[in-house]
């Protein structure tokens, strides 16, 4: 498994979703699936781009982050 790493840009993106949405409770189990899709494998996830980054659609978000396989970390950018 893998540790999870929200940037602030990241965290501050989904709570202001959060604070804009009609259905709270939805976008929040969207927010968490996504820690919990990415703590699995997120070298498999979404779409490569240079290097150990990645962009991982679900909506309503869109992720940019970076793995790191030798600390078995990935870091949620934005």
């Amino acid at each position: 498994m893998y540790s999870v790493v929200w940037e602030k840009a990241a965290e501050t993106s989904v709570l202001e979703a959060l604070l804009r949405a009609a259905d709270k409770p939805s976008l929040w189990a969207v927010a968490t699936s996504i820690d919990a899709d990415l703590q699995l494998n997120p070298k498999e996830a979404g779409e490569s781009r240079d290097g150990n980054t990645r962009i991982l659609f679900i909506r309503p978000f869109s992720i940019l982050y970076t793995y790191d396989e030798s600390e078995r970390r990935f870091t949620l950018n934005s």
